[in-house]
């Protein structure tokens, strides 16, 4: 995908610049301690953390919590980021799943044979691959789901940018060596669900884009959520870069691949994730539509003595900030600021969308939106304790 060079500046309103919040409450009025979380907003607006901010509180079906900050307008697009991984990927392989047309049990091989193969030239600089290649056969989907497969991300952006066509960057990614025994170490890397997204676009013989949005996001009204956003969206998607176009894909990998990756690449606004938040909440039914059994969206928090559930975090490094002290359920967080954090037991959600990555990729903007993940959280469990 060629990056845009043009930059599209957005306005922003003086209420933007003073760094207040746009209440926008869906369907109840906000309990008076959740406004605590405009001064945690405002906090990171005048640090520095990030530009913007749409945060949104769930609770038992009802919207208890949402405002916009900075340079956020209601329906704000913003790029998901790592959430993608969640959202967007797994949900697919959950849904072919339920329809009988994988098993997460299953090795990946059985439905990507050139997974096998690998080329431990490619493992990266000063690095090679401690194990047998032969491993590879074994590496199953809930293993790479789980980022226990054994694959690093030791393939370059520029080698799959290097690339003639998507399906030549893909041969070479997918032949990245194995680095640990399959199941035994947990190891985040993006390899994991570009995986999982060829592996999906075999099983349909089509794009995972596309499912998605015919199975998933039209069903729950999701208008907003897509990957490459239409120039009839531009203008609504917030830059996550100072030196590029709204709409550019943050992930430099996903971008590479052409804006469309398991990895990273969709987008999407605070009021669609409600929406899809509200179906896992109700066991992946939303009104009277249903898009995931109950015991896909279970797997999601169970964690088989690991650190992840079936494709979200529960309990590793990545998830402490945003579940805070809210404990049990799942989440996911993303690299340009965004996550959410589900309890359904509690019929809890909390999502956090931002653009911490236009301010800067560094320890004060990293720093700042751990910070500000963890102390909404931590209201959120304190407000509602069960």
């Amino acid at each position: 995908m060629i990056r845009r060079k043009k930059f599209w500046a957005l306005g922003i309103s003086v209420c933007a610049l003073l760094a207040c919040g746009t209440s926008r409450v869906a369907f109840s009025e906000s309990p008076v301690a959740l406004d605590r979380i405009d001064a945690y907003a405002n906090h990171a607006l005048n640090g520095k953390v990030l530009r913007s901010a749409d945060i949104l509180v769930l609770r038992k079906g009802e919207t208890v919590y949402h405002k916009q900050f900075g340079a956020a307008q209601p329906d704000s697009i913003y790029d998901l980021a790592s959430l993608s991984k969640a959202v967007a990927t797994t949900t697919a392989i959950s849904i072919l799943s339920d329809r009988g047309l994988l098993k997460t049990s299953d090795p990946v091989v059985n439905y990507l044979p050139d997974f096998e193969f690998c080329d431990t030239r490619i493992a990266g600089t000063g690095s090679t691959a401690t194990l047998d290649c032969a491993l590879k056969k074994t590496i199953t989907i809930d293993q790479v789901m789980r980022h226990r497969s054994g694959l690093r991300d030791r393939v370059s952006v520029d080698d799959v940018r290097a690339a003639p066509t998507p399906a030549e960057a893909f041969d070479l990614l997918v032949r990245a060596p194995v680095f640990s025994r399959p199941g035994t170490v947990f190891k985040y890397a993006d390899i994991n669900f570009i995986v999982l997204m060829n592996l999906v676009e075999k099983v349909l013989n089509g794009s995972m884009a596309d499912f998605l949005a015919k199975e998933v996001w039209a069903p729950l009204g999701m208008t907003s959520t897509g990957y490459l956003p239409g120039e009839d969206r531009l203008s609504r998607v917030l830059p996550t870069r100072q030196d590029e176009d709204a709409g550019t894909v943050n992930d430099p990998m996903a971008d590479a691949l052409g804006g469309v990756s398991g990895n990273a690449g969709l987008f999407s606004t605070s009021d669609d994730l409600s929406k899809f938040a509200q179906m896992l909440l109700g066991g992946g039914q939303l009104g009277q539509t249903r898009i995931l059994s109950e015991a896909a969206v279970q797997a999601f928090g169970q964690t088989k003595g690991t650190e992840r559930g079936l494709g979200w975090d529960v309990s590793s490094a990545y998830a402490l900030a945003v579940r805070g002290n809210l404990g049990g359920g799942f989440g996911h967080t993303g690299y340009t600021g965004t996550s959410m954090w589900l309890v359904p037991a509690r019929g809890l959600a909390v999502i956090i969308l931002t653009d911490r990555t236009y301010m800067g990729e560094n320890s004060v903007t990293s720093t700042g939106i751990a910070h500000l993940r963890e102390s909404v959280a931590d209201l959120v469990a304190q407000v509602y304790p069960k």
